[in-house]
């Protein structure tokens, strides 16, 4: 439900004309009249005015997934005693319609927070990337001195290319592991927003609203893009079947098809990371009220699960000696989880609806 139709129905529920509502907000009959028809959008201060004037959440009056319901005869016949009871003080949820989230009003997200945590997201977002794509490529320099030596172009023993392919490959897992460590104190006074309920206010959910609609065109380039950059990849280590020495040209065609992979996983990390920051300030997708407590099930669950998973695989593997079979219990494992996974979102978004 739009704002504009949640103005009309709080207006009317009180009885009052536009004239009226506008004489207590301190604005024109013109400018009440565009917000109910949609032509335009009161400021941040009047919006903060009008959830005082009509005791409702911010949330309320601007989230397109709040409902209200329509105005009847009795409403409008009603008095200002009989409406409190109706409709629970104020709360326009109360009268049987579907009840607002289980939030605790202490925690309040307001437009600096969100704005410093989304400033934090913007910065992080392509150093992350860049460390995940340090992980992917730390291999390359290993498999190109392989492939150069091959070539004859590198006079040195197979052990001291190995030993330098694995000083590099260590040096780029550890540029990347160290992005990480860094960019950690910068995320993690944020971390409560992935994990706990809040409120976002009026003006923080604006911003926010504002910003997703800006970084949207880029988060769909950079997916493109990196999602046709991993599709391309394979083409790498197509080409060298045709060619001779065929095992160096297929080490070259490897370093590449990784350079493709790492460029495109950047792009990805990149927008999925944007995408996720105003995912979690509007509790939308992943990080929604039921999500979040399927999250607070799984993550205890989780290190136990994967333990004994672990477990149940050496075991057969050591005492069977089927290595060539045993991998099938990580294909079963991770089919069980994933169920157990839905199972859990479906029952919290049922309990949520009941």
């Amino acid at each position: 439900m739009k704002f504009a139709e949640k103005l009309t129905i709080l207006r009317r529920r009180r009885g009052w004309s536009q004239e009226e509502l506008a004489a207590q907000i301190g604005v024109s009959r013109q400018a009440v009249s565009k917000w109910e028809s949609g032509q335009s959008m009161p400021d941040l201060d009047k919006i903060l005015i009008l959830s005082n004037l009509f005791e409702v959440s911010t949330d309320t009056l601007l989230k397109n997934d709040r409902q209200l319901a329509p105005v009847t005869f009795e409403d409008l016949e009603s008095s200002e005693n009989d409406r409190k009871e109706d409709f629970g003080n104020g709360d326009p949820m109360a009268d049987g319609n579907p009840p607002m989230p289980d939030i605790p009003l202490n925690k309040v997200v307001d437009l600096m927070t969100a704005k410093r945590f989304l400033e934090v997201k913007e910065y992080t977002a392509p150093r992350l990337a860049l460390s995940v794509s340090f992980f992917i490529s730390s291999v390359i320099p290993l498999l190109f001195f392989l492939a150069i030596r091959q070539f004859g172009w590198l006079k040195i023993s197979s052990e001291m290319v190995v030993g330098l392919g694995l000083c590099f490959l260590l040096g780029l897992v550890a540029a990347g592991v160290y992005k990480i460590i860094r960019d950690e104190p910068l995320n993690q006074p944020y971390e409560y927003l992935e994990k706990e309920n809040f409120r976002l206010d009026g003006q923080a959910y604006i911003f926010t609203e504002k910003v997703k609609d800006e970084w949207e065109p880029k988060i769909q380039r950079q997916m493109a893009v990196g999602i046709v950059l991993c599709i391309l990849s394979p083409i790498a280590i197509f080409a060298p079947l045709f060619m001779k020495n065929n095992e160096a040209f297929m080490l070259i065609g490897v370093c590449v098809l990784l350079g493709f992979v790492a460029v495109g996983v950047n792009f990805i990390v990149t927008a999925t990371t944007l995408k996720e920051a105003t995912d979690i300030l509007l509790q939308e997708d992943d990080y929604t009220t039921s999500a979040k407590k399927v999250n607070k099930v799984l993550e205890p669950l989780a290190g136990v699960y994967w333990t004994v998973v672990t477990a149940i695989y050496l075991a057969w593997s050591f005492l069977s000696n089927q290595w060539n079979r045993t991998w099938i219990v990580w294909a079963v494992a991770g089919i069980l989880f994933g169920a157990l996974s839905i199972g859990l979102n479906a029952y919290f978004n049922q309990k949520s609806s009941d």
